[in-house]
């Protein structure tokens, strides 16, 4: 895995774990206004997952071409 994908991982995972909180605390402690927080969390982890721009290649084409059946 090259160091790019590998920064887009570790973002997606750092992002998807904030948007869990986020939603968490719009739920659970009445916070409504977390709710666009974790709606553009979730946003921006589905960006890092599928961004292939400048010769990048995405996490999803990554773990398509790694567990891919032949």
């Amino acid at each position: 895995m090259k160091g790019e994908t590998l920064a887009n991982l570790i973002q997606c995972g750092v992002t998807l774990l904030l948007g869990i909180i986020a939603l968490a605390g719009a739920l659970f402690c009445n916070a409504s206004f977390h709710f666009f927080t974790a709606m553009a969390c979730f946003w921006l982890v589905w960006v890092f997952y599928t961004d292939n721009e400048y010769g990048i290649v995405s996490v999803r084409e990554y773990f398509k071409n790694r567990y891919k059946k032949d």
